[in-house]
């Protein structure tokens, strides 16, 4: 964690306002399923079909973030965070910690490729807890303006949430509701 002082306390960033928009980019668990889909190789071309596993050569791309990032200034972008080491869920946490307040996020908005989803399935791993390189959380007032930038650039991106008034770090499921933990694990390194 970056520090702002010489106490070393810890950074937040006080522009982050409650109703704030969090969008994600890309996809979960890509990084983490291409490490798996290399190290399990053998096991994994018996369980899945070679025309599901060559799917897996064109997913390299989606890991630049170089579209996401150069748009911060032109869509005035409060905050910016890599889902990498330990998935959405770490950087949420991550997220939450320097904005100083809770957050809620939709489950059923974050974005997810059925392939990772099979993957994840097969070794019993969690892809919001999964390496997700590419994908790129971003906090601003009003995301309607990036969200469509984006996609006319080729990069998928969506509303997934917002921040909160509290300190609650809310995940919610339709009408279930459950607290975002703290992530010990990449799920990734279950496998690997």
């Amino acid at each position: 964690m970056t520090s702002n002082n010489k106490e070393n306390k810890p950074y937040i960033n006080r522009n982050i306002r409650p109703g704030d928009f969090i969008v994600a980019t890309k996809w979960i668990g890509i990084e983490g399923t291409l490490e798996i889909i290399d190290y399990k190789r053998e096991e994994n071309e018996k369980r899945f079909s070679p025309s599901f596993m060559r799917y897996f050569k064109d997913y390299e791309a989606s890991l630049s973030t170089e579209k996401e990032c150069s748009a911060g200034d032109s869509f005035m972008i409060k905050e910016t965070i890599c889902a990498a080491e330990g998935g959405i869920f770490k950087a949420l946490g991550e997220l939450a910690k320097i904005a100083g307040r809770g957050l809620e996020v939709d489950i059923k908005k974050i974005p997810v490729r059925q392939e990772v989803i099979e993957i994840c399935n097969f070794f019993d791993i969690s892809p919001y807890e999964m390496k997700s390189k590419g994908m790129v959380l971003m906090v601003l007032k009003e995301p309607e303006a990036l969200v469509e930038y984006l996609k006319n650039e080729g990069v998928p991106a969506k509303v997934i949430g917002k921040i909160r008034d509290d300190n609650d770090k809310l995940i919610l499921n339709g009408e279930a509701v459950r607290y975002l933990d703290k992530i010990k694990q990449d799920s990734t390194d279950k496998i690997l």
